[in-house]
């Protein structure tokens, strides 16, 4: 495909490379069942010395409450993330990598090295 050099045509040549690069991370990704929210959100969970609030989740990935709880719903599910009420609020969850969250991490690292 050609594509003219013109400063014109940045936009969508920008925008076409964006689209092949979500391709190509969607396909590594798909190989463990993961979605680029989710690993964003366990890579984030990761890189925390302990659990941390929901609420720092939803601030880390700047989306609605609602979403997060989409994203880790689907994580739980798949036992890579654990939640648990917070020891000082019931009310309150906090989220945590489990051991397998741990080593799918570490998989798909080592996919996009």
């Amino acid at each position: 495909m050609q594509h003219d050099c013109a400063p014109s045509s940045l936009g969508p040549l920008l925008g076409h490379a964006a689209h092949l690069a979500r391709e190509r991370m969607d396909a590594r990704l798909s190989r463990y069942d993961m979605t680029p929210a989710q690993t964003h959100t366990l890579l984030y969970l990761c890189g925390q010395d302990a659990s941390v609030p929901q609420r720092e989740v939803v601030e880390h990935l700047r989306v609605k409450p609602s979403t997060v709880n989409g994203i880790l719903d689907r994580m739980e599910e798949k036992g890579i993330i654990r939640r648990t009420a917070d020891e000082n609020d019931q009310r309150q969850k906090r989220i945590a990598a489990t051991e397998k969250g741990r080593e799918l991490r570490d998989l798909v690292q080592a996919a996009f090295q």
